[in-house]
């Protein structure tokens, strides 16, 4: 509707990706042929970079490439917060997982940039957890709020004023069903999915639960698991997040294995995933001019053992 009415179908975000760029990412041939109808052109973004072959043999030693692949990821971290003064998920929390299984492996980690990206997450949700204690939600919303507390547990941080105030804001914010709703900006595939952020609100109450009120959060982790269990995923990312959200609100072992069964039906015979594009709304926002880096690190699913006994 959008095209017919005139919308630019080569539009460019801030990294030169267009439209039809993240309908051939995800696979969307439908979309693909759409937009190529009304004229869409690939854009020149990066990721339409070709990674370079490996100089030499590449690195033998195991150790030695996740040393270096480790270390890619945290300079980035300290210097978003300096830049823009806020933190994210995929620049400063997931990193700070990572060190922290990184660094329980014995492989080496730059200590002081891994400090001041902690220090820099404190100071933003000190910040945020006082404006939460009134109602007031932070950017990026459940998903910001449940990866950045899941940061904090992989660094051992204790409970205190900052995390319960975060748990606060999201015992208030759970709707009737038991779901978490985002605020309806969002970025896919992390900030786009009811499923997500009800998965990563469940997982931060799981981390940071508030002693004076265990039987309210047992109460709400409940529900969330009913609302969870009936929800019908449509993408990778929502099958995915509501496996580890049912792990995580402690489902039967029985819709846990139903939960794993569901992934690996998908799987296609190449290793990739099936996602039922219709399901995800199309907003040109989203494709164009708002998705400043919507592709973004991501957790490595675990779906065998070390999963079913989290």
């Amino acid at each position: 509707m959008l095209l017919k009415k005139g919308a630019d179908p080569n539009a460019e975000d801030i990294e030169g990706e267009r439209p039809l760029d993240w309908a051939m990412y995800r696979a969307d041939q439908a979309r693909i042929e759409t937009l190529r109808q009304f004229g869409a052109k690939p854009g020149h973004g990066p990721r339409q970079q070709v990674y370079p072959e490996p100089e030499g043999d590449g690195i033998a030693d195991a150790r030695r490439s996740l040393r270096c692949a480790v270390g890619q990821q945290r300079p980035p971290a300290t210097l978003v917060f300096e830049k823009r003064g806020c933190v994210t998920c995929h620049s400063q929390a997931l990193p700070a997982q990572l060190a922290a299984v990184a660094r329980a492996k014995g492989i080496a980690v730059n200590e002081e940039q891994a400090r001041k990206n902690m220090q820099q997450m404190l100071a933003f949700f000190k910040t945020a957890g006082e404006a939460a204690m009134q109602g007031d939600r932070t950017a990026g919303d459940f998903v910001t709020v449940g990866y950045v507390m899941s940061a904090f547990a992989a660094e051992q941080y204790p409970l205190d004023d900052i995390t319960a105030e975060s748990t606060h804001l999201l015992a208030g914010q759970q709707m009737a069903d038991g779901n978490w709703l985002g605020n309806g900006v969002s970025r896919p595939p992390m900030e786009d999915s009811i499923v997500s952020q009800t998965a990563l609100a469940v997982r931060a109450m799981t981390l940071y639960p508030i002693p004076g009120r265990k039987n309210e959060v047992d109460e709400k982790l409940r529900r969330a698991q009913r609302w969870l269990l009936a929800a019908v995923p449509g993408t990778t990312e929502e099958r995915n997040m509501r496996l580890m959200g049912v792990v995580w609100t402690k489902a039967s072992r029985a819709d846990i294995t139903a939960a794993v069964q569901q992934i690996i039906a998908r799987q296609r015979a190449d290793g990739r995933s099936v996602t039922n594009i219709s399901r995800m709304p199309m907003r040109l926002e989203n494709l164009c001019t708002r998705c400043t880096n919507p592709v973004t690190l991501r957790l490595p699913i675990c779906i065998g053992r070390e999963l079913l006994s989290c």
